[in-house]
């Protein structure tokens, strides 16, 4: 559990350290429950763009996890 703990803590700190709009969409996506449709029609860009820009930043997130030995 404090495992768990200490990742979620080291997730959400490499969240705050991505691009402006990365951070936003990952945030609305897997904290505020937003649908990729409910993101497009906000920002209006397509849901497929929306996607890929929360799998950049989720590789992101990996890759510092990564580096920090929590993956």
């Amino acid at each position: 559990n404090a495992e768990f703990q200490q990742l979620s803590v080291s997730i959400k700190q490499a969240i705050e350290k991505l691009p402006k709009r990365e951070h936003d969409f990952i945030e609305a996506k897997f904290y505020n429950e937003k649908r990729l449709q409910d993101l497009s029609d906000e920002y209006n860009i397509s849901p497929s763009r929306i996607s890929r820009i929360i799998q950049s930043g989720l590789n992101r997130i990996k890759k510092e996890l990564a580096k920090q030995e929590m993956l």
